[in-house]
């Protein structure tokens, strides 16, 4: 056990150097002496952890709340789907935004719960260079829908 003296110490040194405590100090310190650089090494020497790209905070975010604005408006296209009125009938343009990037993949699947609500419909899809060429196709009148990322945020 370390004496309350030398604990001190150590307390003022981690916090010299930055470290919100003894503890985090002192792994970091024995990892220098092991040569070990963190948690990908301990990852990497892990026979349980698969090779799989690992999905970042971020990621998982944009992909829960793009699932819910699908299921959201399923739900509300499939309620007024549910009466008796045949629905509107036609081919909606729908400018998605970068081929490589998420909005084309997206665009995907909300024409197809579109389509789905509505089956009178089909939905045609166009990439664009992103939201500002969506916004100018619907001002122009040259598509029926767009997705546009918030330009604050």
């Amino acid at each position: 056990m370390t004496p309350p003296d030398d604990r001190r110490t150590a307390d003022r040194r981690a916090g010299e150097r930055g470290f919100s405590d003894r503890r985090t100090a002192d792994r970091r310190a024995d990892d220098r002496r092991t040569g070990d650089r963190g948690t990908a090494d301990r990852r990497a020497a892990d026979p349980r952890v698969l090779d799989r790209p690992v999905v970042g905070r971020r990621t998982a975010l944009r992909a829960a709340v793009g699932s819910a604005a699908v299921v959201a408006l399923g739900a509300a296209l499939a309620g007024d789907a549910s009466r008796q009125d045949p629905g509107p009938s036609g081919e909606p343009l729908l400018a998605t935004g970068e081929p490589t990037a998420f909005y084309p993949a997206f665009g995907r699947l909300l024409a197809a719960e579109i389509e789905r609500a509505h089956p009178r419909l089909s939905c045609r899809l166009r990439t664009t260079a992103g939201s500002i060429a969506n916004i100018e196709l619907l001002r122009d009148g040259h598509a029926d829908l767009a997705l546009v990322r918030s330009l604050h945020g």
